[in-house]
C-alpha cells in the first residue's frame, strides 16, 4: 500500500509498505480522504520544529474510510461499515500520538478499535466533504462549548480559517446566533458571512473594537467594555488578544485556541478588574463527536465549505503545498483514489 511520509520541511516521500495486520481487538480502515490539518501544513512548511510530529513519520489524522477488516472480538463493527476516526484514540501513547495516525495512506490501522469510541458509523449518504471535515468540526464543537455560551449572548472570532468557521457554525448550532467574524482576507470573511456569521470585520482596514460596539452595543458598568461576552482567538496574533483584553467587558470570557509563536505579555490588572475567565481549547472530548455527527448528519453543522482543493494521494505533495497557500487554500484534502 501507499503510505506517506513526513521528513524535513517540504520533504514528504510516497512509501510502498505492507497492509498492516491486525490482532483480534484491531481494525483496518481503507482510506476514503484525509484533510490536512494545520499543524500538518506547519510541519512540511517549517519542519518538525516542535518534535511532535517525531519525523521521519506517518502523518495525516481527520480520516474518513469504510472498515475493511475487523477483529474476532471486536463488537459493533462491520467490513464496509462508513467511519470517522477519533485520531487521539488509535494508537497507545500520549493525546498529541494524533498527528501520527497515518491517514495520507490507502489504509489505517486502529488499535483496540472500539464502537463509538475511536471509530464512529456514518451514513453513506453523507457527501465527502462534510464527512472528511468531521474531525475539524468536533474541534470546533469543543471550542464552541468551552465558553458555555448562554442563550441571547454575542460572540467575536479571530481568524476565519477551518477552526474560526468551525466554531462558529458550532456556536449557530448551539442556539448563538450573533457572532462577528474578524479576518483580514476577504475571500474568508465572505464565506464566514455564507456560512451564517452576523457580521464581518478586516482588521487591516476596520477598528475592530469600534465595530463591536456598534454592533454588540456598549457595557456600563463598574468597568465598561464593548457588549461582546465571549471573544476566541483562533489566528494566534497578539493583536486579536490585545482587542479582546481593551474592549472586554466585566465577566466576559477569553478563550484561546490559535498558536501563538511567541510569548504574550498580558496586563494582570486589566484581568482582574474586569474578572476575566481566560481559557483555552484543544482537541475535543470523546462524549462530543456523536452529537457533532448527529449535527451533521441533520444539516444542522455543516463546514463542508471549507473544502476549496482535492487531490489524490499519488500528488500528497502538492496537495501539502497548496495547503501553504493561504490566500488561495482553506481546507485541502487529499482523497485515496
Amino acid at each position: 500500500m501507499r503510505q506517506a511520509i513526513l521528513g524535513a520541511a517540504h520533504e514528504v516521500e510516497l512509501d510502498n509498505v505492507q497492509v498492516p495486520e491486525i490482532g483480534p481487538k484491531d481494525a483496518l480502515v481503507k482510506v476514503e480522504a484525509c484533510g490536512i490539518c494545520g499543524t500538518d501544513m506547519q510541519a512540511y512548511k517549517d519542519g518538525d520544529a516542535t518534535g511532535v510530529y517525531q519525523a521521519p513519520t506517518k502523518f495525516g489524522h481527520e480520516i474518513v474510510g469504510r472498515i475493511e477488516k475487523v477483529g474476532s472480538e471486536t463488537t459493533g463493527l462491520t467490513v464496509g461499515q462508513r467511519v470517522v476516526v477519533n485520531p487521539c484514540l488509535i494508537n497507545p501513547g500520549l493525546h498529541m500520538d494524533a498527528v501520527r495516525a497515518g491517514g495520507f495512506a490507502d489504509f489505517v490501522k486502529i488499535n483496540n478499535a472500539v464502537h463509538e469510541h475511536n471509530l464512529f458509523p456514518i451514513s453513506d449518504a453523507l457527501p465527502q466533504a462534510a464527512a472528511v471535515t468531521i474531525e475539524p468540526a468536533v474541534t470546533g464543537f469543543h471550542l464552541a462549548r468551552r465558553g458555555n455560551p448562554q442563550p441571547g449572548e454575542k460572540v467575536v472570532i479571530f481568524g476565519a480559517g477551518t477552526m474560526g468557521l468551525a466554531a462558529l457554525q458550532a456556536f449557530i448550532a448551539l442556539g448563538i446566533d450573533d457572532v462577528i467574524m474578524a479576518d483580514v482576507t476577504e475571500s474568508r470573511l465572505a464565506l464566514a458571512t455564507k456560512m451564517g456569521a452576523r457580521a464581518v470585520v478586516n482588521p487591516a482596514e476596520s477598528d475592530v473594537e469600534a465595530f463591536l460596539r456598534e454592533h454588540h452595543g456598549d457595557f456600563r458598568g463598574a468597568t465598561p467594555g464593548v457588549g461582546t461576552d465571549i471573544y476566541i482567538d483562533t489566528a494566534g496574533v497578539s493583536s486579536a488578544v490585545d482587542t479582546a483584553l481593551n474592549a472586554a467587558k466585566f465577566n466576559a470570557r477569553i478563550i484561546f485556541f490559535g498558536i501563538h509563536k511567541k510569548p504574550l505579555t498580558i496586563d494582570a490588572v486589566t484581568i482582574v478588574s474586569k474578572q476575566l475567565s481566560l481559557l483555552s481549547s484543544s482537541g475535543y472530548d470523546e462524549d462530543e463527536w456523536r452529537p457533532t455527527i448527529d449535527l451533521i448528519e441533520a444539516g444542522k453543522l455543516d463546514i463542508s465549505a471549507i473544502v476549496t482543493h482535492t487531490f489524490g494521494l499519488n500528488a500528497v505533495e502538492d496537495a501539502l503545498e497548496m495547503s501553504t497557500r493561504g490566500s488561495e487554500a482553506l481546507k485541502v484534502v487529499v482523497a485515496a483514489n
